[in-house]
């Protein structure tokens, strides 16, 4: 019985393979067979469609009923254009990252607030819907590291939606290196307009 279904299924995968152009070469041993009602082993063999194509792609090495491969053939090709079922969209690698990114800039501790910041900062342009929240986060976060991150991140997106928040971080934040972040970020992004 095993033998029998794996036979099937060299006939089927050695008929695709012939389809796209392949010579296929399967060998096999006679007395491996099942002997058949007549008994002998290569009429079952004929009889299960497990032999030589008349194809001049296919060949393999027992005689085969006239149009067997065919057969497989036309299954084959049908399966082909058989319409495939639609997939749900999903969100692109750089989208799901993004997402991930706001979540960490939102809810995580101060490292990872930090390393949020600064990752959508190397996402570049990419990270432009990310502009008000790292506006928000360079604002409000109590964490210089954050602030700072944030600043330097808004800097290297380069989106003019930035530039007010980046303003008011250099007018009035306490810490002088987010500032200077800040202004630093502000100059690369008036210089690329």
């Amino acid at each position: 019985m095993r033998l029998q279904r794996y036979i099937k299924a060299v006939i089927v995968s050695a008929s695709t393979l012939a389809l796209s152009g392949c010579v296929v070469f399967v060998p096999f041993i006679e007395s491996d067979l099942p002997q058949s009602p007549t008994g002998s082993a290569t009429s079952y063999a004929y009889e299960k469609s497990c032999a030589i194509s008349q194809d001049p792609i296919v060949h393999f090495f027992a005689p085969q009923p006239p149009g067997a491969i065919a057969d497989v053939k036309s299954a084959a090709l049908r399966s082909r254009s058989a319409p495939q079922p639609r997939r749900s969209p999903r969100l692109s690698k750089r989208a799901r990252k993004l997402s991930l990114l706001l979540r960490q800039l939102e809810r995580g501790d101060e490292i990872v607030r930090t390393h949020a910041a600064s990752d959508l900062g190397m996402m570049g342009s990419y990270a432009s819907p990310a502009v008000d929240e790292l506006g928000r986060a360079l604002r409000f976060d109590s964490s210089k590291w954050v602030r700072r991150a944030a600043a330097r991140s808004l800097g290297k997106i380069g989106s003019r939606q930035g530039i007010p928040a980046l303003q008011r971080a250099v007018q009035s934040d306490r810490n002088k290196y987010v500032a200077h972040s800040a202004q630093r970020s502000l100059q690369r992004i008036t210089r690329s307009f």
